[in-house]
């Protein structure tokens, strides 16, 4: 169960950004449907992976390097937003963006996580979403396309607070754990 929570949570952060994109930049509602099984496929992948890791103390930091990698090298090999073909593509957004959405998923399933940081992930998310959303309603072009690109972009600098904040009580109760055990 912890799983496929890890996985429809990073689904829904990555499915939020495609939003803004897919509505908002470029209207192509086909293209996000797409989306939905290809996040789903990738995510139970690298989750299965992250499952590897898990004993780790830096999962957090692995987790980010090997989320940021396969979603750079998705996107440039399958989806064509390579620095080769598409020079003006924000690769460190991407790197930014693929870092986060996998491993904080992951994160939030397999720890235990206190009301009070879920609440405040939560209400981060709906403050970012009201914020992005003003994109829509922009009548230049231009500054819409700005807005609906870059703001999801920066809404995730602020997750890796979160993905900190839940890799630091994963250490310490596994910590705490773990000196239970040698006494």
């Amino acid at each position: 169960m912890q799983f496929f929570k890890g996985v429809v949570f990073s689904e829904g952060l990555a499915l939020w950004v495609e939003f803004f994109y897919k509505f908002g930049v470029k209207f192509h509602p086909k293209g996000f449907f797409i989306a939905i099984p290809l996040y789903f496929i990738y995510l139970c992948l690298l989750h299965r992976i992250f499952g590897l890791f898990k004993k780790k103390r830096f999962l957090w930091l692995i987790g980010i390097a090997l989320g940021g990698m396969a979603g750079l090298l998705l996107e440039w090999f399958l989806v064509g937003n390579s620095p080769w073909n598409k020079p003006a593509v924000f690769q460190s957004g991407q790197l930014l963006f693929h870092g986060a959405y996998p491993i904080l998923g992951y994160l939030v399933a397999h720890t235990v996580v206190a009301d009070r940081l879920r609440n405040r992930l939560f209400i981060y998310m709906v403050f970012a979403s009201g914020i992005t959303s003003i994109g829509f309603f922009l009548s230049d072009p231009n500054l819409k396309k700005l807005w609906l690109l870059f703001l999801p972009l920066m809404a995730f600098l602020g997750l890796y607070y979160f993905i900190y904040e839940l890799a630091t009580r994963r250490s310490q109760s596994s910590t705490a754990a773990s000196m239970t055990r040698v006494r």
